[in-house]
Parts: C-alpha cells; sequence; structure tokens
C-alpha cells in the first residue's frame, strides 16, 4: 500500500530522541518520522504533512535510507523526492537530489 511518511525535527533540548517525538512517532537520528497506513496519493500526503506542520521525508545518508528500507519492508512508502518535467530531483526542503540512489517513478 501506498502511505505517508513525514519528517520533522525533533526539539534539541531533550535528552532522548524518542522523548521529543510526539506520541506514534518514530525517532531516528534526532528525527521524528511519522508513517500512516492510509493510503494516499504523493500530492495527498504532500499536503497532509504540511497540516502536521512537517514534510514528506529527506532521507540525508545511505545509513539512514539502509534503516528506513530494513523498518518499513515489505511495504511502498513516499518520501519528498519530486521533480519538475526535465528537471533535477528535489527533496522536499528544497535540497537537490544527488542521485546516490535509484529513483523510481515519474
Amino acid at each position: 500500500p501506498l502511505t505517508v511518511f513525514i519528517i520533522k525535527p525533533c526539539l534539541p533540548c531533550h535528552s532522548t530522541v524518542s522523548a521529543a517525538c510526539p506520541d506514534f512517532w518514530i525517532g531516528y537520528r534526532r528525527k521524528c518520522f511519522y508513517v500512516s497506513k492510509e493510503e494516499r496519493n504523493w500530492y495527498l500526503s504532500l499536503k497532509i504533512c504540511s497540516s502536521l506542520n512537517a514534510s514528506l521525508a529527506a532521507i540525508d545518508t545511505q545509513k539512514e535510507l539502509d534503516f528506513w528500507v530494513h523498518m518499513l519492508y515489505p511495504y511502498h512508502y513516499w518520501f519528498g523526492l519530486s521533480r519538475e518535467v526535465n528537471q533535477t530531483w528535489k527533496w522536499s526542503n528544497g535540497t537537490e537530489f544527488k542521485n546516490w540512489f535509484p529513483v523510481q517513478g515519474e
């Protein structure tokens, strides 16, 4: 199923990541992630993230990608990677994707 996957910075004043994340969010590497079991398209997922003051997830490292692939297998989730026609891929936070893993989709 297609689901929402969102990211929100953790509050730095807490001693543990899990304590800084809202209920039902997953703390990993000073970020909070929310995984929804609701099936949605990418644009609706983006809108829902925005309503939660968050964004679709941007994956910063291979280690982070490996963690989420392991945690979320065998399901497919939306991440915050998109592009305009004939443009480069960009994360939802505006940073350019450096093509360090293969991207599937249009």
